[in-house]
């Protein structure tokens, strides 16, 4: 998930359905990796530390890394981009997966639910699902075409 910088982004990947608690923890283990005095920090030395076998361990990963930034709040001018850039990449992302048959439709309408609600319903939103849902009928109308079907048939 290289997407991802900060550990506010990594929280926002997890709010927006971008990324499960299970992987949020590799994100975490990631960023620490890259910016090794992270990892004195008790709180995500714990949260890169729990069983990810074990279910409820890893439901406790969002909360952990909530209640660091919350007693370790980045500033706005330290962000290496706003927070709605980022869910925007996020979704991006995720509807190129989408529109190359990697993800199925839930996933996309789980984020923009989620977008909606972190975002209080950004512009940007309704054009990049209008555009994917455009693009996935042109694949779906090209891929038909080339069967040798004809237009009747759908």
């Amino acid at each position: 998930m290289s997407l991802l910088k900060t550990l506010e982004e990594a929280e926002l990947a997890f709010a927006i359905h971008y990324c499960t608690a299970l992987e949020l923890i590799a994100v975490v283990e990631e960023l620490l990796d890259a910016t090794p005095e992270l990892w004195g920090v008790e709180e995500l030395a714990e949260l890169v530390r729990l069983n990810r076998t074990q279910p409820p361990a890893v439901d406790r990963a969002p909360n952990l890394l909530s209640a660091y930034l919350a007693a370790n709040p980045m500033r706005p001018d330290q962000r290496p981009r706003p927070l709605d850039a980022c869910g925007k990449a996020l979704l991006k992302a995720r509807l190129e997966e989408y529109l190359d048959s990697k993800d199925l439709p839930v996933t996309v309408c789980r984020m923009v639910s989620a977008i909606e609600q972190n975002f209080d319903y950004p512009n940007w939103l309704e054009i990049s699902t209008t555009a994917a849902t455009g693009a996935k009928r042109i694949l779906r109308e090209r891929n038909f075409l080339k069967s040798g079907k004809k237009q009747s048939d759908w």
